[in-house]
Formats: C-alpha cells, sequence, structure tokens
C-alpha cells in the first residue's frame, strides 16, 4: 500500500495479548515492519478494555494466561454478536488437538503459531489479514472519496468531469432516473436522443397528468418539463409539484420555444424551476446542465448513506461498548461482578454516603478449606465449587439486602480465587448484619454434590462498617480484610467486625 492511501485509510490495529512482558516486546518488533498499528495488553482483563475502546482487526492471543486464559477471552468475543468475527491467532506452546476442541469457531476466523514464534511464519499470515482488511476498508475510502470530487465539480461546475463521476458512482446505486415531460412526440424523442449516452434512466410522459402520476410513483433525480402543452401546462405541474412534500426538491429544467423575456423566465424560477432550455437544444448545453443535477442528486444520495452507515456504526459501538463493558466488568467463572466492578462502585458508594450521609456494610469472604477441595478433586471440581457458592450466595442475599444504582442490582463480587465481597447499603447495624452473614456461613456449610462427590466446607467473614471503619477504599477494604483474617484465626466458619483494637 503506497503512502498516500495510508494518508486516506487508517491503519489496521492489531492486538497483541500476552502476560509475559518479553514475549510481547519481541511481538512488537516482530511485527513494527507491517503496516499496522500494534497494541499490547498484559491480560485477558485488559484486553477487553483495549477491545471496548478500539476496533481490531486481528487479535493475536496467548492461550496460557492467569485469571482468564486466552480460550476463556476468545470465547467471550465469539458469544457476543459484535467481536465475534474477529480473527484471532492462538499463540500457544500447547497441543493442536486441544485448540481444535474448542468450540464456536469456524474455518477462517482462528488460526494459531506454537510457540518458540517464527517471525517468518507470523508475518505471511498477519499479511493476509491485511491485505483483506485494506480491501475492504478501500471501499469507504471510494465513497468519501467520490464524494469530495463531486462537490468540487459541482462547485467548478466542472461538467465534463461531473459525468465520469457519475458512471463511477453508478455501480454503487441505481441509475438516476429523469423523467421528461412534453405533448410533442417528436421532442421527446429528440431530448432522449441527446441523452441517452449519460449513465441515467429515462421516462417519458406526453401530458402533465401522466407526469404527475409517474412523479408519484418513481424518484428523479431530475425533471425536464416543457412549458406550452394542453389540459395543464408546465407551470401549474411545477407548482403542484412545489406544494407535493414528496416531490417539492426535485430540480425541474423548463424546455420552451417561447419568450425569452426576463419576466418569463421569473416566473418559472418562482415556480420552483432550478434552469430554462430553449428549443431548439443544444447537445452539449443540455447534457451539461442534466450532469449538474445528476451529479448532485447522487451526492445527495451517497451522503444520506453515509449519515445511516455513521449511525448505524455508531449503534454498533454503543452495543459493542455496552456487551464489552459487561464483559470487562463481570467474572468468567461465576458470572459476578468481578473486582474491578467492585472497586469502582465501592468508590461511587462512598463518594454518595459521604454526600448524603449514608451508611453501608462491606463484607470479605474467604472460603475456608478450598483448597483441599483443589488438591483432592481437581481444579476443575474447584471451579463447579465456586459456581455452586456464588449461586448460594446470590440466592441468600435477598433483594432488600441489595445495591441497586440505576437498574443494574448489584451486590455480590468474586475477588479473585475463593475470595467474595459483598456490599449492604443502608445497613450498618450489627444485628441485622450479623444475621446476614450467618444465613450465609449456614447455606455454605451445607454439604455440595460437585462430580457426584460430597465437598464440605465453610466460609470466614470480615466485616467493615462505613465510616466508623473508614472513609475510603484502601483502609475501609484493609480492615475488612483484617477482620476476615480475625474470623480464620478464631476457628474459621465465622464472622468477625472490624474494630480499632483489631488494628493493634
Amino acid at each position: 500500500m503506497n503512502n498516500h492511501q495510508q494518508d486516506i485509510i487508517s491503519k489496521a490495529k492489531i492486538l497483541v495479548v500476552d502476560d509475559q512482558p518479553n514475549n510481547l516486546i519481541a511481538m512488537r518488533q516482530t511485527l513494527e515492519s507491517l503496516e499496522a498499528e500494534i497494541y499490547l495488553a498484559k491480560s485477558g482483563h485488559e484486553a477487553l478494555q483495549l477491545i471496548k475502546e478500539h476496533e481490531f482487526m486481528l487479535i493475536l492471543l496467548d492461550v496460557q494466561m492467569p485469571e482468564m486464559n486466552g480460550f476463556q477471552v476468545a470465547s467471550l468475543l465469539r458469544k457476543d454478536e459484535i467481536t465475534k468475527n474477529i480473527p484471532i491467532i492462538f499463540i500457544t506452546a500447547i497441543c493442536k488437538e486441544k485448540i481444535a476442541a474448542v468450540e464456536g469457531y469456524q474455518t477462517g476466523e482462528i488460526d494459531y503459531l506454537f510457540k518458540p514464534v517464527d517471525p517468518d511464519l507470523l508475518r505471511p499470515k498477519i499479511q493476509i489479514f491485511l491485505d483483506l482488511y485494506y480491501q475492504k476498508t478501500k471501499v469507504i475510502d471510494n465513497i468519501s472519496r467520490e464524494l469530495r470530487t463531486m462537490n468540487a465539480i459541482l462547485t467548478e461546475g466542472n461538467h465534463e468531469s461531473a459525468i465520469i463521476s457519475q458512471e463511477r458512482s453508478d455501480s454503487e446505486m441505481q441509475r438516476p432516473r429523469i423523467l421528461i415531460v412534453d405533448d410533442n412526440p417528436n421532442n421527446i424523442f429528440a431530448i432522449k436522443s441527446l441523452l441517452e449516452s449519460m449513465p441515467v434512466e429515462l421516462f417519458e410522459a406526453r401530458s402533465g397528468n401522466e407526469g404527475l402520476n409517474l412523479l408519484l410513483q418513481y424518484e428523479f433525480a431530475l425533471v425536464l418539463l416543457d412549458v406550452q402543452m394542453p389540459e395543464i401546462d408546465g407551470f401549474e405541474i411545477a407548482e403542484l409539484m412545489r406544494n407535493n412534500r414528496r416531490t417539492k426538491e426535485i430540480p425541474i429544467i423548463f424546455v420552451t420555444a417561447i419568450s425569452k423575456e426576463e419576466e418569463y423566465i421569473k416566473k418559472g424560477l418562482q415556480l420552483g424551476a432550478v434552469d430554462y432550455l430553449f428549443k431548439p437544444l443544444d447537445p452539449v448545453i443540455l447534457q451539461s446542465k442534466a450532469a449538474v443535477f445528476i451529479n448532485y442528486y447522487i451526492q445527495k444520495k451517497l451522503m444520506v448513506q453515509l449519515v445511516a452507515q455513521l449511525n448505524s456504526s455508531k449503534e454498533m459501538l454503543a452495543k459493542k461498548n455496552q456487551s464489552l463493558s459487561h464483559l470487562a466488568h463481570t467474572d468468567v467463572l461465576t458470572g459476578l461482578e468481578n473486582r474491578l466492578n467492585f472497586e469502582e462502585l465501592l468508590d461511587k458508594m462512598i463518594k454518595f454516603s459521604k454526600r448524603y450521609n449514608k451508611v453501608f456494610t462491606l463484607m470479605f469472604l474467604d472460603l475456608d478449606n478450598f483448597k483441599q477441595v483443589n488438591d483432592n478433586f481437581g481444579h476443575e471440581a474447584g471451579d463447579l465449587l465456586l459456581k455452586e457458592v456464588a449461586h448460594r450466595l446470590q440466592t441468600v442475599v435477598r433483594a432488600g439486602d441489595t445495591i441497586f444504582q440505576g437498574n443494574t442490582k448489584f451486590s455480590i463480587s468474586r475477588l479473585g480465587g475463593d475470595e467474595f465481597a459483598i456490599l449492604l447499603t443502608d445497613i450498618n447495624d450489627p444485628n441485622i448484619v450479623g444475621h446476614i452473614a450467618n444465613r450465609i456461613i449456614d447455606a455454605l456449610a451445607k454439604p455440595f454434590s460437585i462430580e457426584h462427590n460430597e465437598v464440605r466446607i465453610g466460609v470466614s467473614i470480615g466485616i467493615a462498617y462505613f465510616p466508623e471503619a473508614g472513609d475510603t477504599s484502601e483502609v475501609l477494604t484493609r480492615n475488612a480484610d483484617t477482620a476476615m483474617y480475625l474470623a480464620k484465626n478464631a476457628g474459621k466458619n465465622c464472622y468477625q467486625c472490624f474494630t480499632p483494637a483489631a488494628q493493634r
């Protein structure tokens, strides 16, 4: 692609996702010679945030990453209508068979390379996607250049170029229609003969009433209107057209053999005519004037199309932002809110509570004996257990104990591993909070059935009240964490509230 094309078409964007900084640096060096902007993400969550902000042509995705691996990131993208078609190349050290077993991928939308990555293999793969990207975006660029060209034509009156410009646009839209209204068949034949070389569709009417019927059936770019006709003349037709919402903006050129006096011409212009042509018609003048209004019509149509595309893009972007914002704020495993969302909500709750003199309670939960489940039954069993824990927490914490922000109900977050957090708005009564904590402890103390195995765990809960236990997110979370460890030290499967004595 040459420099001129680069100036017009925005560069393709490639996202590289890897939790190892050295791999990111190496990949950037490998790709820096390509005609693309390279973005780097050190985690799956960071990648989702970048995808929310940018439209990527391709994603190079490491498979083995903590918290959210490459398969999980890809699965989330494939479930979303906006991002499901972004091509993905997995960069992995694991076997081909496991990649092939991943569901939800179609041929051509996914590829993989194995570590250590060979630059001579990677670059050609990416170049294919780059070529496809620039071919697709060239269509959009052509439309934009077409608008600039036609605008210059209309401004400068370059009618010959206008015809060429219209011909280039002809493949992108229906051929513009011209209506010829004249009661003399010989005049119609003559005009059609002069215009037949232009890329337009010609319609004819041999009376004013026939012309009006056609105007109500079709959309016309231009009307060539004879003035002197029986029953209803050209002036009357023009006046009727200007009083009709559907036809009032169609350009009219009067074609006449009668007076060229200024008052006569003004009458036609007052009725909405854009120009006059006098018989006998000069072929060059007719074609030149027709070309001006044909190109005006094309320009207007293209502008309408571009506005529609822009509105559609805005709607898609809004949906994409909404969807990816949800993905970035949701724990993939449990479906609960994640740490990022918890931290944002906690900051908002503190600001709100300070402003309106409100109180709320923060609970930190850490599962007891969870490591033994992973050790005895494997990590898949541990994941299933976390899902079940999330479900029980949602059941136990009733609607009356949850936070409502706008139309979004939020109360429970998974912070990572086997740690959870619960926010209870407008509550700092130890009796009520203790009742809720006991309900949670009782619910999680009941046995779980995981892969036909009975599993028993407990939960240690630390409680911190706002503002007594802290009036900033940092202090409040630290003190809730301190209280949670007090519960661990007190024998587990219980709750403890933070007090100033706990700091000593």
